[in-house]
């Protein structure tokens, strides 16, 4: 149901939504990606007691990519790719008590209340 209303909102947006895993077990559940570029890592949970969990894959996630760019930047003479960091990290949850972001900057939203 999340990932549909995602897909109605992005479609409204001209935006994308897309799924990320890799070989190494990095994963989020949705990345919704705006036109200019921009995008959110959004992990989706079914119960608030999986809140803790997701808001660390999604912490660990951005440190990846942020590690991966000081790399990059730090080495000219074997220049990498320098990858756009998220602009938004977001935990939807479908019992939720109230939209909320954490400590580390995480914004929670209950299911409920996803809207244009």
């Amino acid at each position: 149901m999340v990932l549909r209303d995602l897909l109605v909102y992005a479609q409204a947006h001209n935006a994308k939504v897309m799924h990320y895993s890799d070989d190494s077990g990095l994963e989020a559940d949705a990345v919704y990606q705006m036109a200019d570029g921009r995008y959110a890592l959004i992990e989706i949970k079914t119960g608030a007691n999986a809140i803790p969990a997701a808001e660390q894959g999604l912490l660990k996630f951005y440190s990846l990519i942020q590690e991966h760019n000081r790399k990059a930047k730090a080495n000219i003479n074997h220049p990498k790719p320098v990858y756009r960091e998220p602009s938004l990290l977001i935990i939807i949850c479908a019992n939720a008590p109230i939209a909320y972001t954490t400590e580390n900057g995480v914004h929670v939203i209950p299911v409920g209340c996803l809207k244009d």
